[in-house]
């Protein structure tokens, strides 16, 4: 598994979609962002890449966990899956397909 940094173009990329879903808002309230060192999976070669990582997340109201699974095509990332754990309730919350 390799640690990843926080300028990350899939990390910033899926991190404003998590920003932007009004659900996950409502439950961790607003300037949601990473909280701590993310794990997992990540390629990129030229234009290309894939990604599977983890990683923890807090909002004015809350925190969680994030899972992100994509693809990077055409230098743009596709996500496969999007969901957030939300870690006071245990509740999951699914982002659909996004393009980005």
């Amino acid at each position: 598994m390799n640690r990843l940094t926080s300028n990350s173009d899939v990390m910033k990329h899926a991190m404003n979609i998590i920003n932007h879903n009004p659900e996950i808002r409502q439950k961790l309230g607003t300037d949601i962002e990473t909280d701590g060192m993310y794990i997992g999976n990540i390629s990129i070669s030229n234009n290309k890449g894939e990604a599977n990582i983890t990683v923890p997340i807090k909002g004015t109201k809350g925190t969680g966990s994030a899972i992100i699974v994509g693809k990077k095509e055409f230098d743009k990332w596709i996500y496969e899956k999007i969901v957030v754990q939300i870690d006071e309730t245990g509740e999951v919350i699914q982002i659909e397909k996004v393009k980005e």
